[in-house]
Protein backbone atom coordinates (compact mmCIF):
# COMPACT_ATOMS: atom_id res chain seq x y z
CA UNK A 1 0.00 0.00 0.00
CA UNK A 2 1.70 3.26 -0.73
CA UNK A 3 1.32 6.31 1.29
CA UNK A 4 -0.97 8.25 -0.45
CA UNK A 5 -3.37 4.89 -0.13
CA UNK A 6 -3.00 4.89 3.84
CA UNK A 7 -3.73 8.65 3.65
CA UNK A 8 -6.77 8.54 1.89
CA UNK A 9 -7.88 5.28 4.16
CA UNK A 10 -6.98 6.70 7.25
CA UNK A 11 -7.74 10.48 7.29
CA UNK A 12 -10.18 12.73 5.33
CA UNK A 13 -6.99 15.09 4.44
CA UNK A 14 -7.04 16.86 7.11
CA UNK A 15 -5.39 14.83 10.04
CA UNK A 16 -9.05 13.46 11.03
CA UNK A 17 -10.63 10.27 10.73
CA UNK A 18 -10.70 6.23 12.10
CA UNK A 19 -6.77 6.56 12.14
CA UNK A 20 -4.83 9.85 12.87
CA UNK A 21 -2.02 11.48 10.62
CA UNK A 22 0.21 10.16 13.57
CA UNK A 23 -0.91 6.68 12.88
CA UNK A 24 -1.07 6.72 9.39
CA UNK A 25 2.71 8.36 9.30
CA UNK A 26 3.41 5.01 11.30
CA UNK A 27 1.89 2.69 9.69
CA UNK A 28 3.29 4.28 6.36
CA UNK A 29 7.05 4.27 7.78
CA UNK A 30 6.76 0.58 9.50
CA UNK A 31 5.57 -0.43 5.94
CA UNK A 32 8.78 0.98 4.42
CA UNK A 33 11.05 -0.39 7.13
CA UNK A 34 9.61 -3.63 6.90
CA UNK A 35 9.75 -3.48 2.82
CA UNK A 36 13.41 -2.92 2.96
CA UNK A 37 14.55 -5.47 5.24
CA UNK A 38 13.16 -8.23 3.46
CA UNK A 39 14.05 -6.76 0.23
CA UNK A 40 10.46 -6.23 -1.68
CA UNK A 41 10.12 -3.64 -3.55
CA UNK A 42 6.40 -2.27 -4.23
CA UNK A 43 5.40 -3.37 -7.44
CA UNK A 44 4.75 0.42 -8.75
CA UNK A 45 8.96 0.02 -7.74
CA UNK A 46 9.30 -2.88 -10.07
CA UNK A 47 7.43 -1.43 -12.95
CA UNK A 48 9.23 1.74 -13.11
CA UNK A 49 11.98 0.07 -13.01
CA UNK A 50 11.63 -2.25 -15.45
CA UNK A 51 10.30 0.25 -17.69
CA UNK A 52 13.48 2.48 -17.65
CA UNK A 53 15.92 -0.13 -16.91
CA UNK A 54 14.52 -3.08 -18.39
CA UNK A 55 15.57 -2.17 -22.39
CA UNK A 56 19.17 -1.03 -20.98
CA UNK A 57 19.63 -4.78 -19.19
CA UNK A 58 18.22 -6.62 -22.42
CA UNK A 59 20.81 -4.82 -24.71
CA UNK A 60 23.22 -5.35 -22.34
CA UNK A 61 22.80 -8.88 -21.93
CA UNK A 62 22.45 -9.08 -26.08
CA UNK A 63 26.09 -7.43 -26.13
CA UNK A 64 27.45 -9.87 -24.29
CA UNK A 65 27.31 -12.59 -27.27
CA UNK A 66 29.34 -9.85 -28.78
CA UNK A 67 32.88 -9.84 -27.98
CA UNK A 68 34.05 -6.79 -28.81
CA UNK A 69 34.53 -3.46 -27.36
CA UNK A 70 31.36 -1.20 -27.26
CA UNK A 71 30.67 2.50 -26.51
CA UNK A 72 27.95 4.53 -25.35
CA UNK A 73 26.87 6.91 -28.21
CA UNK A 74 25.16 10.11 -26.52
CA UNK A 75 23.74 7.89 -24.19
CA UNK A 76 25.48 7.69 -20.60
CA UNK A 77 24.08 4.66 -18.78
CA UNK A 78 26.89 2.78 -16.48
CA UNK A 79 23.97 -0.49 -15.84
CA UNK A 80 25.02 -0.96 -18.87
CA UNK A 81 28.13 -1.90 -18.29
CA UNK A 82 27.33 -3.58 -15.21
CA UNK A 83 24.93 -5.87 -16.82
CA UNK A 84 27.24 -6.49 -19.72
CA UNK A 85 29.66 -7.17 -17.22
CA UNK A 86 32.50 -5.09 -19.10
CA UNK A 87 33.73 -1.53 -19.17
CA UNK A 88 31.77 0.66 -21.74
CA UNK A 89 33.44 3.91 -22.42
CA UNK A 90 31.10 7.21 -23.44
CA UNK A 91 32.76 8.49 -26.57
CA UNK A 92 31.47 7.85 -30.50
CA UNK A 93 31.88 4.55 -32.05
CA UNK A 94 34.60 4.43 -34.62
CA UNK A 95 33.63 2.77 -37.87
CA UNK A 96 32.79 -1.10 -37.22
CA UNK A 97 32.71 -0.83 -34.10
CA UNK A 98 29.21 -1.65 -31.13
CA UNK A 99 27.57 1.55 -29.47
CA UNK A 100 24.74 1.61 -27.17
CA UNK A 101 22.67 4.83 -27.96
CA UNK A 102 19.35 6.55 -27.80
CA UNK A 103 17.15 6.51 -31.36
CA UNK A 104 16.38 10.02 -30.45
CA UNK A 105 19.97 10.86 -30.12
CA UNK A 106 20.71 9.61 -33.28
CA UNK A 107 20.43 11.35 -36.86
CA UNK A 108 18.15 9.50 -39.54
CA UNK A 109 20.73 9.32 -41.53
CA UNK A 110 23.25 7.97 -38.99
CA UNK A 111 25.69 5.13 -40.55
CA UNK A 112 24.67 2.78 -38.45
CA UNK A 113 23.23 -1.34 -38.57
CA UNK A 114 20.62 -1.85 -35.39
CA UNK A 115 21.40 -4.90 -34.29
CA UNK A 116 18.98 -4.29 -31.07
CA UNK A 117 15.56 -1.95 -30.45
CA UNK A 118 13.60 -1.67 -27.46
CA UNK A 119 11.76 1.34 -26.06
CA UNK A 120 13.95 3.55 -27.58
CA UNK A 121 17.46 1.99 -26.89
CA UNK A 122 19.49 0.98 -29.82
CA UNK A 123 22.51 -1.42 -29.72
CA UNK A 124 24.27 -0.78 -33.35
CA UNK A 125 27.16 -1.12 -35.56
CA UNK A 126 28.65 1.91 -36.74
CA UNK A 127 29.00 1.45 -40.71
CA UNK A 128 32.57 1.46 -42.16
CA UNK A 129 32.83 4.87 -43.59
Amino acid sequence: MTLATLLLLGSDGFGRGPLGIASVLTLAAAACIARDAVGAHWPSDVLAGELLAGPVRRAALFARAYHEPAVQWHFHVPSFSVYRERETPARPPLPGELAIARADHLAADAPVEVLFRERGVLHVRRKPD
